[in-house]
């Protein structure tokens, strides 16, 4: 809230309206619009073979990313730790070339039985 000084008294000022300056209206949709476009960008779900699995999926995490954002983290720090004991379980078999990145391919359901990307509708495919 803005606060306006005099010798006698403060006088504490609430909404301000946009013509006035930057009005309370406009920090909200910027701060709102900010966060969401952060939280969606940020967010990388597992790969499902519909397009619309994918999206509720996102649309899930989303949610919970802005009501409980440390779940969130505490969930990146579990996949990173489950892909860790992946790469060092898989060394000995794999004369280490099984890395990291292929152990978060294996942890987002994104590789088939012989280690290609799955075939996602319009994301295209390859292999590792």
């Amino acid at each position: 809230m803005n606060t306006t000084t005099s010798p006698t008294q403060t006088t504490l000022v609430g909404w301000t309206l946009e013509p006035s300056g930057r009005g309370t209206l406009g920090l909200l949709t910027t701060c709102l619009s900010t966060i969401f476009l952060c939280t969606w960008v940020v967010i990388h779900p597992r790969v499902y073979q519909s397009e619309i699995h994918t999206t509720l999926h996102k649309l899930a995490l989303l949610a919970k990313t802005l009501l409980a954002p440390k779940f969130i983290a505490v969930e990146g720090l579990q996949e990173w730790a489950q892909c860790r004991r992946m790469v060092s379980d898989g060394a000995g078999f794999s004369n280490g070339e099984f890395k990291l990145i292929h152990a978060y391919y294996i942890s987002m359901l994104a590789l088939d039985d012989w280690g290609s990307l799955c075939c996602v509708e319009g994301r295209g495919s390859g292999y590792l």
